[in-house]
C-alpha cells in the first residue's frame, strides 16, 4: 500500500533498514518468522508462533529493530538543549530477537535441564548475532554512523517466549 503523504527520512531510514537486513543475515539459518522495523514499545511477540522458513523447516520467533526515541544532539550522544531546525538527530533503537521456548512446567513436570541449556545457548547465539549485526555489518555498510552500544538486556519470560534486546544509539547519517 502506497500512501501519498509519506516522505521517507533519508537520513535514518536507510540505516535502520540496513540494520534489519544485517540482523536477518547474522541470524543465518536460525532466522525467525518475522524480521522488521517497528516504532515504540511494540515487541512483536504475536509472531512467536510456529511457522515455516523458506525451506519448509519449522521456525519460531521474531527479529526486530525498534525506534524508541529520537532527539537533537550537537555533542553525540548528549541531547541538545536548544535545537534548531538544522540540528543533527540521535536515535535510540533496540535490536532484539524473541523466540518460543517451553521454560515452564510441561504437564506438571519441570523442563529437562538439557532443554533449558538448549534455550540458553540459543539466546546466547541470538545475543552474538545482534552484536554482529550492529558492530560489524551495519558499521561496514555505514562507516560514518556513530553509535553507542548499550548493555544487552534479556527479557523476562512471558508465557513461552524468551529473548533479549541490545540498545544502541545512532547518529543520523548525511
Amino acid at each position: 500500500m502506497i500512501v501519498a503523504d509519506i516522505t521517507e527520512d533519508l537520513s535514518i531510514y536507510p540505516v535502520l533498514a540496513e540494520l534489519v537486513a544485517c540482523l536477518t543475515l547474522s541470524l543465518g539459518d536460525g532466522a525467525p518468522c518475522f524480521s522488521g522495523l517497528l516504532m515504540g514499545d511494540l515487541i512483536p511477540t504475536e509472531y512467536v508462533g510456529h511457522c515455516e522458513d523458506e525451506d519448509g523447516k519449522p521456525s519460531c520467533g521474531a527479529a526486530y529493530v525498534r525506534v524508541v526515541t529520537a532527539y537533537p544532539t550537537e555533542n553525540f550522544p548528549d541531547p541538545l538543549v536548544r535545537p534548531t531546525c538544522n540540528s543533527v538527530m540521535a536515535y535510540q533503537v533496540r535490536v532484539g530477537v524473541v523466540r518460543c521456548a517451553s521454560v515452564g512446567l510441561d504437564n506438571g513436570d519441570p523442563v529437562e535441564p538439557e532443554e533449558l541449556e538448549r534455550i540458553t545457548l540459543q539466546q546466547l547465539s541470538d545475543m552474538k548475532s545482534i552484536r554482529q549485526a550492529i558492530q560489524c555489518c551495519l558499521i561496514n555498510a555505514f562507516p560514518n554512523v556513530d553509535h553507542v552500544l548499550g548493555a544487552f538486556e534479556p527479557m523476562p519470560q512471558e508465557g513461552d517466549v524468551v529473548g533479549g534486546e541490545w540498545p544502541v544509539t545512532l547518529l543520523e547519517d548525511f
